[in-house]
């Protein structure tokens, strides 16, 4: 017979101290992924520090935690200390070019207007490099084709640059071909030829949202009004589990003056998603309309809580003011 020997509350102090540090320990980069899976960031982030304290020179890491940081945590300063690291100790990466250069774009956005030109330098230079190193994966050439697009002539951009990699991208999948061409269609504002372009996309994959998504918003701002309603039921068909697809038709129906139809899809996204804020907001605004004054208030507040910077925030703020007095 096995004898039971109780453990002293100093002995349970001791390894309740030790283990959760044996566990993260003996992590790896797949636990760290899973965590971010599971949206539990700050876990994810102490299983990649952990590994790195070990494994100072792993790349992969580096690059996860970098990601993490960029993605989920706000620290883009950090995302890109490691990104950089990353990409210094595995140059043949083009992923991790690519997410260095989506880093150094935040960054620009942040920054004084000579630093933007100096980051917006590095995001070109990152863009190309991933381009160079899988030159078949379409998304690191749309990248580098809507840099061409936006950024000035004096820091690199070019619409003829831009139509070469649309050009390329064309090539490898039609689809995203015509996708591309619309954008530049658009950025020429040539309507007919963004219309056209959306509609060849359509026809090329008439299971993918994305076309029917922007042809939809190009028609609502052409007063094509019903048009675009179709356009949205078939993206709300295609994408049920997408809350954008509700407020999309929610849109439309405001534009037509049917406010119980709109609120009624507004409702439908924050169902899917209720941190959906967009939709929060329109929520208040239809409530503003039926003269539903406590829930209209009731409804900014919560977008308050989701979003308190910008103009629909302003706004927000000072409906709940006029209509709470």
């Amino acid at each position: 017979m096995t004898r039971f020997i109780p453990m002293t509350s100093g002995i349970i102090g001791i390894l309740l101290f030790v283990i959760p540090g044996l566990v993260l320990a003996q992590s790896t980069i797949e636990d760290g992924a899973k965590l971010v899976e599971q949206k539990r960031f700050g876990e994810a982030k102490s299983v990649f520090e952990s590994i790195l304290k070990k494994e100072p020179k792993n790349a992969a890491v580096h690059f996860q935690l970098g990601r993490l940081m960029f993605r989920n945590l706000g620290n883009i300063d950090g995302a890109v200390e490691h990104m950089e690291e990353a990409v210094e100790l595995d140059e043949r990466n083009a992923e991790y070019h690519f997410e260095l250069g989506r880093a150094y774009g935040q960054q620009a956005q942040e920054a004084n207007i000579f630093s933007k030109m100096r980051l917006a330098g590095k995001v070109k230079d990152k863009f190309r490099q991933a381009v160079e190193l899988q030159p078949q994966t379409v998304r690191y050439r749309v990248a580098l084709m809507q840099y061409y697009l936006q950024a000035p002539g004096i820091i690199g951009g070019s619409v003829s640059k831009a139509r070469a990699q649309a050009a390329e991208v064309m090539k490898i999948d039609a689809y995203e071909g015509h996708m591309a061409e619309a954008a530049i269609a658009r950025y020429e504002k040539d309507a007919r030829a963004t219309e056209q372009a959306y509609r060849d996309a359509i026809k090329v994959d008439p299971n993918n949202w994305r076309a029917y998504h922007q042809l939809g918003y190009l028609y609502l701002n052409e007063k094509r009004t019903s048009e675009s309603i179709s356009l949205f039921k078939k993206y709300v068909e295609l994408a049920p589990d997408d809350a954008n697809s509700y407020d999309s038709l929610g849109d439309g129906y405001m534009a037509l003056g049917q406010v119980d139809s709109a609120l009624a899809q507004y409702k439908k996204a924050v169902d899917v998603d209720p941190r959906f804020s967009a939709s929060v907001y329109n929520l208040a605004v239809c409530y503003e309309k039926k003269g539903m004054k406590e829930k209209a208030v009731e409804t900014y507040k919560q977008y308050l809580t989701l979003e308190n910077d910008g103009k629909k925030a302003k706004t927000a703020k000072s409906k709940i003011k006029q209509l709470g007095s």
